[in-house]
């Protein structure tokens, strides 16, 4: 199996500058607004798998944190716990049922 290489060029959706990432396939492709880390689209074999924003207001708004950058961390941490060079660090535990802390506390503001 080959690693697939990919371009990169800047493209225009809602308004918004992108920048798209593609295999030279064009089997995968990445659409994402690098100053929000946001993912704007997911593109397999030509079919989006991100449900991403419909229009421009959805981007901009993106009140329901499609493809948000959330911080200090984006989806589990087991018991709410890491380590980092060496640190252990510690999040409340907010999924009880699985012993999780569930995704970031904080997202990075709309895009204005």
């Amino acid at each position: 199996m080959t690693t697939p290489i990919f371009s990169k060029k800047v493209i225009e959706i809602f308004d918004q500058e992108v920048i798209r990432y593609q295999d030279h396939n064009e089997n995968i492709c990445l659409d994402i607004i690098p100053e929000k880390a946001q993912i704007v689209d997911i593109k397999l074999q030509g079919t989006s798998i991100l449900c991403g924003p419909s229009n421009k207001e959805e981007l901009l708004e993106n009140s329901s944190y499609k493809g948000a950058f959330l911080v200090p961390f984006p989806n589990r941490l087991k018991n709410g716990k890491f380590t980092f060079q060496g640190k252990e660090y510690q999040f409340p535990v907010n999924d009880k049922s699985n012993q999780h802390a569930l995704h970031g506390f904080k997202r990075v503001g709309p895009l204005r």
